[in-house]
């Protein structure tokens, strides 16, 4: 595995005041949509000091499984790279039409990497599936033919509270437990259901993707994670070729669940027997009917849902 020396940067790559590193950025930015400022050929010294080839991690998971954790313990180490959905056209700063998939991996290397030249990231389905659409290459397949690129796949058993999780999310807009909402989230049993086998369609994709291409993974679990983050930071920090973190502590994300989720599953389970659930099972096969649609439309670009 390449071990690239640490990476020496002038005094005028940040473009943040003097003193701040991109990573201390990461601090405040929490789960805003901020782009972390790079300097220009910041790109090519980090590729400079590897051969002209990197190395990376990359988080596939689907959303609820404690991704946003997980990439806040990864960032907190301040050397295993600045791990967010990069492919979220408000982190990365531009939207993924109009661009190649050259010019998407530089972007995504120059905004994942830390000062040693260490990158990661992490990947829902939908978001492959959409840069996909809109460069007309598999961006994972391409990072791994220039770079040293582990994957880890992250999940949760618990699939109906994450889909009530999921739901939750959905309604009131705060996707971690440092996001402020007003918004009172009201139990629905349609759109739980929904979420349900959304998720198990999402879920099953990661492993269907990688073994029929040979790729390999470690899988890690929510739930074994709550009892210690450890052994997966340790794994990751072994992948980058860097030292891990000892004492690894579990951040300042808190756990979401509380007893409106306790709640929620219960009367899901209690009203199953109620509610036909086969005609949320299939998924939506068209575009729904919504203003931001009908904009899609008129641009020419893709459609949503972006389901797999």
């Amino acid at each position: 595995m390449l071990s690239p020396a640490p990476l020496m940067l002038p005094s005028s790559y940040h473009a943040l005041p003097t003193g701040t590193s991109a990573l201390m950025a990461a601090d405040s930015y929490q789960d805003g949509f901020i782009r972390f400022p790079v300097a220009p050929y910041r790109l090519e010294m980090l590729l400079s000091q590897g051969g002209k080839s990197m190395i990376g991690c990359i988080i596939l998971s689907t959303p609820r499984s404690g991704t946003n954790w997980l990439a806040e313990l990864i960032n907190s180490t301040r050397r295993m790279g600045n791990c967010t959905e990069w492919l979220h056209p408000k982190r990365l700063g531009r939207d993924l039409k109009n661009t190649t998939i050259e010019k998407l991996t530089s972007d995504l290397l120059e905004c994942s990497a830390t000062d040693n030249g260490r990158f990661s990231l992490k990947i829902f389905p939908f978001q492959l599936y959409k840069a996909y659409r809109m460069v007309g290459a598999d961006l994972i397949r391409h990072l791994r033919q220039d770079h040293s690129v582990s994957l880890v796949v992250l999940r949760r058993r618990d699939r109906l509270r994450q889909a009530v999780s999921l739901t939750r999310s959905n309604m009131t807009g705060a996707w971690s437990s440092a996001a402020e909402t007003e918004l009172q989230p009201r139990y629905d049993f349609d759109r739980i259901c929904s979420a349900y086998f959304t998720l198990e369609r999402n879920n099953s994709f990661w492993p269907g993707y990688l073994d029929l291409q040979g790729f390999d993974y470690r899988t890690y679990f929510y739930e074994d994670m709550l009892e210690s983050p450890q052994p997966c930071i340790d794994w990751i920090a072994a992948q980058l070729g860097v030292e891990p973190p000892s004492d690894m502590e579990k951040g300042k994300l808190s756990i979401q669940r509380d007893n409106i989720t306790e709640e929620w599953a219960e009367r899901f389970r209690e009203d199953l027997s109620k509610n036909d659930v086969l005609g949320h099972a299939e998924g939506r096969s068209t575009a729904s009917r919504s203003p931001s649609n009908v904009l899609r439309l008129l641009t020419k670009t893709p459609l949503k849902p972006y389901q797999i």
